[in-house]
């Protein structure tokens, strides 16, 4: 097991949210808080738009770092399973890192391209075999790095494209390592979706919130991009690791926000028995 401790980021509408249980709290920080009995979730943002000069085409950037094609791709990168964490492309992750195969693994990529694959386990493994892996996870490059001065880092990943997990590799190091494929339309920017059903999307989520008792500023939400509100919720709600992997691997962002709709629709039904229609 590695240990750590989880946070995501996202930025709704240069806005700011924190949730304490049962609470959301307007500021103007620039990211969605979240605490979970004991662990910690902060949201920054799922839908970076990188600088780009007229005329061109708008790409991924991660930190300082514009990754435009294939080639600003690595082939291999070092695996970070973790279960229960959706790291998606322009979104963020924070954790904090104390395990020694962690450590070292972060500091690898710190002297090197500073990237790391997060992908989720579906199996626990065994004294003889390791834990078996999704196909799919995330690439998130390192934004920031702090040592808290107690042996342990705190780092924050954004998230650059998902990629497709081909080949483990052999190696000397304490934590695992793989050839990948990169899905290089994660790098374009998220596009408004006209399958999106927008009236939905802000309907469900509007019921998410008021069962949970969670205060918001409605205003704030509606004004929210489609992608961006997708993205997010996506990462905020607290599905099972299945339903945030099905998430991960939605091929779009339509199919993911019907994929989001779905979701939440059986979470409502199972806590207030009522049924919720989809047009």
């Amino acid at each position: 097991m590695y240990g750590l401790i989880i946070t995501t980021k996202f930025i709704l509408s240069n806005t700011t949210y924190s949730k304490s249980i049962r609470k959301y709290d307007l500021n103007t920080q620039g990211g969605w808080s979240f605490l979970w009995i004991g662990s910690t979730i902060n949201c920054g943002s799922l839908c970076t738009k990188p600088h780009h000069t007229k005329g061109s085409k708008i790409r991924m950037k991660a930190g300082n770092i514009h990754y435009n094609c294939e080639n600003d791709l690595p082939k291999k990168i070092a695996l970070f399973p973790l279960e229960g964490a959706l790291l998606l492309p322009g979104g963020f992750l924070s954790l904090n890192i104390f395990e020694p195969e962690t450590l070292e693994m972060v500091e690898d990529a710190m002297v090197s391209n500073r990237l790391l694959g997060i992908i989720q386990p579906f199996s626990s493994g065994t004294d003889y075999l390791p834990i078996q892996l999704y196909k799919m996870g995330c690439i998130g490059r390192i934004t920031h790095y702090n040592e808290t001065g107690n042996g342990q880092l705190f780092i924050i990943l954004q998230g650059v494209c998902r990629f497709t997990l081909e080949q483990e590799l052999v190696n000397t190091k304490s934590y695992r390592i793989a050839l990948i494929r990169s899905n290089i339309k994660d790098l374009q920017e998220v596009e408004f979706s006209e399958s999106i059903n927008r009236e939905n999307l802000l309907n469900i989520v509007e019921q998410y919130l008021i069962i949970h008792e969670i205060e918001y500023n409605w205003s704030n939400i509606i004004q929210t991009p489609t992608p961006i509100l997708v993205n997010a919720f996506s990462s905020l709600i607290p599905f099972t690791p299945a339903e945030k992997q099905a998430l991960l691997e939605a091929p779009d962002i339509g199919s993911r926000a019907q994929t989001l709709l779905a979701l939440t629709e059986r979470s409502l039904m199972k806590q207030t028995g009522a049924y919720h229609y989809l047009n």
